[in-house]
């Protein structure tokens, strides 16, 4: 059985997570002034997979290979808007 589960996460640059049956990650969203990261999880497995975020801002300046083999999930906004975050996944860590 597989299931969409959440998990809140950090607005910070770069993070690793560890996430107990991940299969794959979905999108991110902000709820009650969180942000939340949706994903899908098989219920039966055990396994903590890793995965690797980096968030970047609108107008920031990066540096390709700092995404690259990255996926991205989605935008989310903060400050009424006036603050954009765009969010990158690596699952292959």
């Amino acid at each position: 059985m597989f299931a969409i589960h959440k998990e809140n996460i950090e607005v910070a640059g770069h993070q690793v997570l560890s996430i107990k049956g991940l299969v794959k990650m979905i999108s991110v969203s902000v709820q009650h002034n969180k942000l939340v990261m949706y994903f899908v999880r098989d219920l039966k497995d055990s396994i903590h997979r890793r995965m690797e975020l980096k968030i970047l801002g609108t107008g920031h300046e990066f540096s390709f290979d700092q995404i690259e083999g990255y996926e991205f999930i989605g935008t989310y906004s903060m400050a009424g808007g006036h603050l954009m975050w765009h969010v990158f996944v690596n699952s292959n860590v």
